[in-house]
Formats: structure tokens, sequence, C-alpha cells
């Protein structure tokens, strides 16, 4: 009797799983838009690998002029150029769900220095994300630039790679069974940059290629100033981006 009940157990708990793992597949968000992007430059940050990569390809295939952007302050003056220049733009900030993780945002502690575990740090990391693009769709108000932000989903990529050895192989064995891939991870991203049903929509979070309400520490504007000037000290750029 007790093996019938194992056995039955076992069978219940994998139906759960395939249940769970078609619920994800159903409701992942997919872009289905065809639109070329044929004279269109796309500049894209980490696009040696994961969602950058995947957008990157996708981009190429839709004939657009890809960059794969690096930390470079003149090439990044050189990317502000031609966006500005560009009479139509989206720009585009992955983030995470991770930023409801995140109640308060120290802005004298933005790097960690005097407090905060690696979870804490990482959730106000993505709070900053959508906070920045907040600011600058408000500062570019007017204009035909938008600025969007999103979260791609939990998406096996290379983040990962920094966990322990011993942590990171049991870990990844069970989320594998949970997780977007990198092309599925790149979906909203590339919804953002070609859909025709987001033209003109700034200063808004996205999941699955739906718009949603991100946590409400995110949509506080006074916040989100303030983080764009404190920003704007640490880097020692406002003169650079005196016109923002």
């Amino acid at each position: 009797m007790w093996t019938e009940y194992m056995t039955m157990t076992g069978v219940a708990l994998l139906a759960l799983l395939l249940g769970i793992k078609i619920y994800l597949r159903v409701t992942t968000g997919i872009c289905r838009s065809l639109k070329r992007m044929d004279g269109k430059t796309v500049i894209i940050t980490g696009a040696n690998s994961g969602i950058g990569k995947e957008t990157a390809l996708d981009m190429a295939k839709r004939g657009a002029k890809v960059i794969m952007a690096c930390r470079n302050l003149e090439r990044a003056e050189k990317a502000k150029d031609l966006m500005i220049q560009t009479k139509k733009a989206r720009i585009i900030v992955v983030s995470s769900v991770a930023h409801k993780g995140a109640r308060t945002l120290d802005l004298e502690n933005l790097n960690g220095e005097r407090r905060g575990d690696p979870a804490t740090l990482y959730c106000m990391s993505k709070l900053c994300n959508i906070l920045f693009a907040n600011e600058l769709a408000r500062r570019l108000k007017g204009t035909d630039v938008t600025v969007n932000s999103l979260h791609p989903g939990v998406v096996e990529t290379e983040i990962f790679r920094c966990m322990p050895v011993f942590v990171r192989i049991p870990f990844l064995s069970i989320v594998r069974l949970f997780c977007k891939d990198a092309r599925e991870g790149a979906q909203t991203t590339i919804y953002l940059a070609v859909s025709e049903k987001v033209e003109g929509i700034t200063g808004k979070y996205f999941v699955d290629c739906k718009k949603v309400q991100p946590s409400i520490i995110a949509k506080d504007v006074a916040l989100a100033q303030a983080l764009w000037e404190k920003t704007e000290k640490m880097v020692s750029i406002k003169d650079t981006y005196k016109n923002l």
C-alpha cells in the first residue's frame, strides 16, 4: 500500500509540474509583429550573450543596422547624439520583477558601501532601472523618443554563472524546468522595439508583451528625479548630457 501511495504521489507531482510548464509556455508573451527594420539603427548593450544576443539576431533578421554597445563614454555619447537626431526612437530598459523586492531606495548607498546583502542590492538595481526609464521618459516628453521598461521573465542565461557550483548545479536543474530560454526572454524587448501597438507609449512597464503596473515605489516621480540627479553626480556627465 505504501508503494502504491508513493507511486500515486509521484504521478500527481509530475502532473502538477507538467501543468505548470504548459501554463508558463501558453502565457509566455511572443512578439507576433512582422515589421521590418530596414534603414533603422538598433543599439544594444549586452548583445554578446543571452537576451541581448537574441534581440540583436532578431533585429538583424529584420534588416536593422545593429550596434553592439560597450561600456565606453565616447561610444555612449555618439549613441546619444544619434538618438536625438533620429526623428523617432524607442529606448527599452530591461529590468526585472525582482524590483518589487526593494521596499526603499537609499540614495547614499547605491553601491552597497555601507550595508546590503547581494539579493537586496540586486532588487534595488532593478528598481533603479525602472526609475531611470520613467525619468528619462519624463525628460523626453514632447519628442518622438519613447522610453519603456520590462521584465523578461525568469530566463536561463549566464546571470547564474556567479553562483557557487554546489548551488548552481542543483538550482539550475530545478529552475530549468520553468525558465524561459534566451529567445523567449527576448520577446518583450523585441515587442517594444517593433510593435505598432506601442507606438507613442512611454514611461510604462511591460511583462510578456503586456503593459502591467510596477511596484508603488517604482512610480515615485520625486525618487526618480532624485536618483537621476544623484547618478549625474556619481558619474560626472551632467554637462555632457545637459540637453536632457
